[in-house]
């Protein structure tokens, strides 16, 4: 293992840069560096990452890196990584990549990541380049946006390039290219006096230029000939576009082709001019006549032709949309379907006449009377009507339509008709549903969340009323939570989550409701119970669930609940005073030592008060230096001297007088605040040791608890060396105690972080030993020099032989891993007398003395 508390010598190889240089590139740069280790753990970030991804320094160091991964794609990241350390292969590998991230806000965006291996000061590492490309990704989606709209545009348009040499066109359309008959590629670079024939009309295209190149717009109608020969003729809209300095650095040209109506206006000019000189000419040959005919009845053919384009076109955007239009004749019931209608009814025209009866007959009966009633209202009033109902197509796919339908009348206002589009909506129902999915159940557990919870509360309520019968609710919060997101990282948290969320459906009856209240905090709602005692039952069968060991991964972990349990009517008629009386109740539990269940009485609300005041006070109570350290002696069995102290925390409140360290520590650790006291009591206690040696007191060892927090901590190696320096105190005479639970949570962080502290000189003892899951495979990793057998085994000497029996087999594995035994506890002559005939090295305890504050233990010791 590396020293973790030493800089990081990423590029040692690159002698031309020391590592000033190195650290100032990575402060600076704007793209994010994050180091990781082989389990996956941030060793180090740069700030580019905190400002990227939202959280502080501190909170990343030490977290896993699944902490900046979107929860569906942890999993597989940490396979990733897990398949490349077995093989030496993997696609994240020396490969830039666009991936999601998710910032502290759980928001989130898209970033590049490029993934390298680094070998730094002997560790082998994992160096991540992260890129926030949320503008470029937002950039680039609105620009194939705009290419979409653009190329499925009706009308042409073109933008050409303007300078002094003229305009060329640098973008064209599908519309466009299709108008002029030329291939889109080969328009870039033309001028775009290709808009107009020679002559009036290229005179106008080129007045409309000269316009536009004065900050004007011109529309105009000009007449353009097609490579083919063809002419036709061109809606022509030129307009300006300004940069940022005021100047016109490209034009937009808008082409609709016009042919269609400029032939049409001439045709009817023509016909015109026809019947006027049939009027002036009544005598005229006949033939002639029938020639004028035939030259009409060609127009009127071209014109026909134009409006199947027409028609042809509205069809293409029809299907593009989903939909299609109907028409049902009032008089003889004929019904007439578009193209589209038949998609999206799964039928083809070619085998299937409209039918009415048989488009009713593919709905289902529920919303099948629903159209019908809709219909009938708009026949009988006129109503017109819209409706989403389902149909079932003839594969078997269900499918959602809306559709509306309005009367049209005849000129003596009659109905002549009924009429009305029909579009496929799907996809956006399903979208709907999913939205009112994720607004009422929680995505991790997929339980009914919060909001959720409430609407049922409430019906639950309004039928225990009705029937006379009682509501239960029970408020679990899951004990020690917290240590598997530290240790574990958030996808095992999320995985204990689910599991959990089983275990408790199973313990509940069809009807109940289990939900995630947020966090590790669930409620259970029992319904329709007629005494308490059902709900005894219930929380005992879940007690009894959770007491099962749960598998992470390749870790086994234990996780009990506290739970709260409050009636209806009994403790209050109000759904926000229930949970909030089962919410105290659940405190109290967990008070009580958690794994267990308690109901809900009226004095609990006073001691959530208290509670709460107690928690707001202990913030302030560290900056008002109402904390002090009192120490507890140990005596040496073999020479009967005093050989050390354990300093311990107590809080001096200015109203309470001495607060319990069972009340106060517990809230320390929930709240965060147990790191700067932990920081604080091993500062306090190394001065104040020192102080005593240096007054001339007999040296003492000085031992101090750490909580599982602060052992967390990434910085504890460096803070201890930090504390060791300023206090002047020698790093063989602190000895750090940590419990035998801790250790189990994460093995391999627990070996790294005390092998640091022991490189340090400092020694380290297992408290508790015992009490926790024992084992002799992780005890011979360990770096350690002492066990402290826990008081519940020297309370037995004496009394109990099983007791007594635990205490002597400590001792001598001790003895034979070569650590040292304290017994802590002993309060009686008989104990200690047992304790040094099986070979115990020290003892603490009240047969010693009582802890007690620094300046009563020196006039003790002296």
């Amino acid at each position: 293992m590396t020293d973790q508390s030493q800089p990081l010598d990423l590029m040692s190889r690159y002698d031309t840069l020391n590592e000033g240089v190195l650290r100032a590139v990575l402060e600076e740069m704007v793209d994010g560096v994050v180091l990781i280790n082989r389990l996956g753990i941030i060793r180090e970030v740069n700030p580019a990452v905190t400002r990227i991804f939202g959280y502080e320094r501190k909170e990343m160091l030490g977290a896993n890196v699944s902490l900046l991964v979107p929860s569906p794609d942890r999993e597989r990241h940490d396979q990733y990584l897990r398949n490349y350390l077995q093989t030496g292969q993997g696609r994240i590998i020396g490969v830039g990549r666009t991936v999601h991230g998710q910032r502290k806000d759980g928001s989130l965006f898209p970033m590049e990541l490029a993934v390298s291996e680094v070998k730094a000061a002997g560790e082998h590492l994992f160096a991540g380049i992260v890129r926030d490309i949320s503008e470029r990704h937002q950039f680039h989606q609105t620009l194939a946006l705009f290419r979409r709209a653009m190329d499925s545009a009706y009308n042409g348009i073109a933008i050409a390039d303007v300078d002094a040499e003229g305009e060329r066109i640098s973008y064209a359309n599908a519309a466009f290219a299709q108008i002029t008959g030329i291939p889109a590629v080969d328009l870039l670079g033309r001028s775009l006096t290709l808009l107009a024939c020679e002559g009036e009309d290229g005179q106008t295209c080129t007045a409309m230029v000269s316009q536009m190149r004065t900050g004007g717009s011109m529309r105009r109608t000009l007449r353009c000939q097609r490579p083919d020969g063809s002419l036709f003729w061109n809606d022509v809209t030129l307009s300006p576009i300004f940069n940022e300095r005021g100047e016109i650095s490209q034009c937009i040209a808008v082409l609709a082709d016009a042919t269609a109506l400029k032939e049409s206006e001439q045709a009817l000019r023509r016909s015109r001019d026809a019947l006027e000189r049939q009027v002036e000419a009544r005598t005229e040959n006949l033939t002639e006549v029938v020639r004028q005919l035939r030259r009409e009845i060609e127009e009127r053919t071209r014109v026909e032709s134009a409006l199947r384009l027409s028609e042809q076109r509205l069809a293409n955007a029809q299907r593009i949309a989903r939909l299609g239009h109907w028409e049902w004749e009032i008089a003889t019931g004929r019904l007439y379907w578009s193209a589209e209608v038949y998609n999206l009814l799964g039928l083809g025209p070619e085998f299937t006449t409209p039918d009415y009866e048989r488009f009713l007959e593919m709905i289902p009966g529920d919303d099948r009377q629903r159209l019908q009633e809709a219909i009938a209202r708009c026949l009988e009033h006129g109503l017109p009507y819209e409706i989403d109902h389902r149909i079932t197509c003839p594969d078997g796919s269900e499918r959602i339509l809306h559709e509306d339908g309005e009367l049209v009348y005849d000129d003596e206002g009659k109905p002549l008709l009924l009429r009305g589009t029909a579009q496929d909506v799907t996809e956006r129902h399903d979208y709907q549903n999913r939205l009112r999915h994720l607004a009422n159940f929680d995505p991790v557990t997929g339980l009914p969340n919060r909001t959720l919870f409430k609407d049922r509360l409430q019906h639950a309520l309004a039928n225990a009323t009705r029937n006379q019968r009682l509501v239960a609710l029970l408020f679990l919060d899951m004990d020690q939570f917290k240590n598997v997101n530290d240790s574990l990282g958030h996808m095992m948290g999320d995985e204990l989550l689910r599991q959990t969320a089983e275990r408790l459906l199973g313990c509940v009856r069809e009807g109940d409701t289990v939900a995630r209240f947020g966090g590790d905090e669930f409620i259970i709602l029992l319904e329709n119970i007629e005494h308490s005692e059902q709900a005894s039952l219930s929380a005992e069968r879940v007690v009894q669930a959770m007491r099962r060991p749960f598998r992470l991964g390749e870790h086994e972990h234990f996780c009990n609940v506290s739970i709260g349990i409050s009636l209806y009517p009994e403790d209050d008629e109000h759904p926000e005073d229930l949970v909030r009386h089962a919410d105290s109740a659940m405190y109290l539990a967990k008070a009580q030592g958690g794994a267990g269940y308690r109901f809900y009485t009226p004095d609990m609300n006073t001691r959530a008060m208290e509670r709460l005041l107690l928690q707001n006070q202990l913030h302030q109570a560290l900056e008002l230096g109402q904390f002090q350290v009192h120490y507890q002696p140990q005596m040496d069995l073999r020479s009967g001297r005093i050989c050390g102290v354990e300093a311990l925390v107590r809080w001096q409140h200015p109203e309470r007088g001495l607060v319990p360290p069972a009340e106060f520590i517990p809230m320390a650790e929930d709240t965060g605040l147990i790191e700067p006291l932990g920081e604080w009591v091993l500062r306090t206690a190394a001065r104040e040791v020192r102080g005593w040696q240096d007054r001339g007191l007999p040296a003492l060892n000085l031992s101090v608890n750490l909580s599982p927090r602060q052992f967390r901590h990434p910085d504890l190696p460096g803070m201890v060396e930090r504390v060791l320096a300023e206090s002047g105190l020698e790093a063989e005479r602190l000895e750090l105690e940590i419990t035998e639970r801790l250790i189990i949570v994460d093995l391999e962080h627990t070996v790294d972080t005390l092998s640091r502290i022991a490189r340090l000189g400092v020694r380290v003892s297992i408290d508790d030993f015992g009490t926790g899951h024992s084992s002799l495979a992780y005890l011979k990793r360990l770096p350690v020099h002492a066990l402290k057998i826990d008081r519940e085994f020297v309370d037995g000497i004496g009394q109990d032989s099983d007791d007594a029996a635990i205490a002597e087999a400590v001792i001598a594995l001790g003895r034979t891993l070569r650590l040292q035994v304290i017994a802590e506890g002993v309060e009686t002559r008989e104990q200690a007398s047992f304790l040094r005939e099986h070979g115990c090295d020290a003892v603490q305890g009240f047969f010693i003395a009582r802890p007690m504050p620094a300046g009563e233990l020196t006039g003790w010791l002296s």
